[in-house]
């Protein structure tokens, strides 16, 4: 892992990808090594990078970090219903995460649920006053809302 690691430091994700391809199937198939390599096509091409998270869900179909993966790829398929299912039970499989509203915000924003999204920023502020992101997250939200009233 460490080579793969290396590698990838330097930003030669190629190259990381050949060394991964070159690893014994059972080490390549743990998974922190799953997860680098998802890292990995993330960097190289949206194909792969689809592929290996398919890959991914279904290698660890109970595992919590699941949801982070799935949340990415139901956003890059604009599938926002089912990436907000992902949130939800990511909340539920921490018991509870306030900062979860970021996720749940931006979401909202993206599906036009402008309402939602204004109403998730704010929450998230009640919990994170010093979370200076949200501040812009928040921004962009009024000015939809300044442009939807405008028209």
């Amino acid at each position: 892992m460490g080579k793969v690691q290396e590698v990838v430091i330097t930003g030669d994700y190629q190259k990381a990808n050949e060394i991964f391809q070159d690893l014994p199937a059972e080490i390549a198939n743990q998974k922190a090594f799953q997860a680098l390599k998802v890292q990995i096509a993330f960097k190289l091409d949206e194909k792969l990078y689809f592929e290996t998270m398919d890959e991914y869900i279904k290698t660890f179909p109970n595992d919590p970090s699941i949801y982070l993966i799935s949340i990415d790829k139901y956003l890059m398929g604009k599938e926002f219903d089912e990436a907000m299912a992902m949130v939800d039970s990511l909340d539920v499989s921490l018991y509870g995460d306030e900062f979860l509203d970021l996720y749940r915000g931006n979401i909202s924003l993206l599906k036009g649920d402008i309402l939602n999204a204004e109403k998730y920023f704010i929450r998230l502020l009640e919990y994170f006053p010093d979370y200076l992101d949200v501040y812009d997250s928040l921004l962009k939200v009024c000015l939809k809302i300044s442009q939807t009233e405008n028209q």
